[in-house]
């Protein structure tokens, strides 16, 4: 496949050229549509994983990665994560121009280039990284997904206590079935930049669309990840004091015990917590 194509595609170009992307182009590109910014390294972990080596599969990712650049399917950040001795390991990608039209609906609007703030580009490189460690267990059979939602694909409104809709927007949601039990799992990352009432607002949220669920039905897991011991131990204590919350409902656990939080063998479980900070 040429790696030429005129500034202006029309749409019987872009049909051939979809025609023509491989598989896993396909694969990246749909990823990169979903969490509008991931790195190089997560891309290359959850689309280049079946390489005899890491390092086969680093190359050949970055290879990848350079072609749908001239492509203009894909461009990255000026920044680096991690700095910029990182390598090109630390790239971060998101959609260009081509890529767009790819991957937009008929009628969809037009996503334009910005530069994201860092605490928005941190909260979701968090979350794309969730959604990496999640495929990575699966392919290690600690679980079967079955499918994954991000953020604004995974919105649902709830009725507030007032009568007007709140819209309850949890950063990911997974499908899988454990242990021959299909479950899910709704996703909260938190990076220590809200109130811990914000957290436990949000928490209300849950337990009141869980209240209209139908009597056999069960409510999904909420895993807050937290980025430290200090911030779990905090809202499990909230959690635990407050009277309208089931702790039952929510696991806490850092970005190390995500997958045991999923997997339903989190030490820092919300309702393993008796009281005060030990």
């Amino acid at each position: 496949m040429t790696d030429r194509h005129p500034l202006r595609t029309g749409s019987r170009q872009l049909e051939h050229l979809r025609q023509r992307l491989p598989e896993r182009d396909h694969c990246i590109l749909q990823l990169v549509s979903e969490h509008r910014f991931i790195t190089t390294m997560q891309l290359q972990r959850l689309c280049f994983a079946d390489h005899r080596t890491t390092a086969a599969g680093v190359r050949a990712c970055r290879r990848v990665l350079e072609r749908l650049q001239r492509l203009r399917i894909l461009t990255r950040l000026e920044r680096q994560i991690g700095g910029a001795g990182s390598g090109s390991q630390a790239h971060t990608w998101h959609l260009d121009t081509i890529g767009d039209r790819l991957t937009r609906t008929a009628d969809g609007p037009r996503r334009r280039a910005y530069e994201p703030s860092t605490t928005f580009l941190t909260h979701t490189l968090a979350v794309a990284e969730a959604r990496t460690r999640l495929e990575e267990a699966a392919r290690l059979g600690v679980f079967d997904l079955r499918g994954v939602a991000i953020e604004t694909a995974a919105g649902r409104a709830i009725l507030g206590q007032g009568g007007g809709l709140r819209h309850l927007r949890p950063d990911l949601i997974a499908d899988l079935q454990l242990d021959g039990e299909a479950m899910t799992v709704h996703l909260e990352v938190d990076l220590g930049t809200e109130t811990y009432r914000t957290l436990i607002g949000k928490c209300e949220l849950y337990a009141r669309w869980a209240s209209t669920l139908p009597p056999d039905a069960t409510a999904p897991l909420v895993v807050w990840q937290l980025p430290s011991e200090t911030r779990l131990e905090r809202l499990s204590r909230d959690i635990q004091a407050h009277p309208g919350l089931d702790p039952d409902q929510f696991a806490l656990t850092t970005p190390d015990g995500l997958i045991q939080a999923v997997s339903g063998e989190a030490i820092h479980d919300s309702n393993q917590q008796e009281g005060g900070t030990p």
